[in-house]
């Protein structure tokens, strides 16, 4: 199985410094313009289904994508949405979020790392063989990167935070260790931004 992995584009709050855990957020304009970069980044990528979580961000993000896919099938799951944030949703996030402990409310590690397992399980249960696209949130892909390499809930800590429009993809065959072949690469938006910047001169 290969999965190709995605993070949505960025997002006003993303912008304005705002937690957003599962509440909808919207699309900034140069996320929209990501979500159709990579879009088109992965044009050409033999996909068999797609799957996404099912807040507005990532379904506008994956809408840009299944253009060129329009034939396959695409599933919103509720398992690949951002982890819950308690009393942080809608909020400013501190200056300084590194070594904050989880605000009140929030759904713990444990349970997200639950939430995750199950959709892995399933989509390695049933497709295999098959080249499966996945649209979800920075908390929530850590989290699958953890469940893929058999890591405690905890190291999701040890995991690279990922940027908005990133592509991951994780090669998976039976009886060998799950390969990450590319990680967190934004190439496909660095190159578009380089060539306007010399076509513009």
């Amino acid at each position: 199985m290969k999965l190709i992995i995605v993070r949505h584009g960025e997002t006003i709050e993303n912008q304005q410094g705002i937690c957003q855990g599962q509440l909808d957020g919207t699309l900034s304009s140069k996320g929209l313009q990501q979500s159709n970069l990579t879009a088109d980044r992965l044009q050409n990528e033999k996909i068999d289904t797609i799957f996404s979580s099912d807040l507005k961000r990532t379904v506008d993000t994956t809408k840009e994508i299944h253009k060129y896919h329009s034939n396959k099938p695409l599933i919103f799951d509720r398992r690949l949405r951002e982890r819950y944030f308690g009393v942080f949703q809608g909020e400013k996030f501190p200056e300084n979020k590194k070594g904050l402990s989880l605000p009140e409310g929030a759904e713990s590690n444990e349970d997200l790392y639950q939430r995750i397992s199950d959709f892995y399980i399933d989509i390695i249960s049933k497709h295999i063989d098959h080249t499966i696209l996945i649209v979800s949130h920075g908390v929530a892909i850590r989290m699958l990167i953890t469940v893929i390499q058999k890591l405690s809930p905890s190291n999701i800590n040890s995991i690279e935070e990922l940027k908005n429009g990133s592509i991951t993809i994780i090669e998976i065959i039976r009886g060998k260790t799950p390969e990450i072949t590319l990680y967190n690469s934004i190439n496909h938006l660095e190159y578009s931004q380089l060539w306007n910047h010399f076509t513009s001169c």
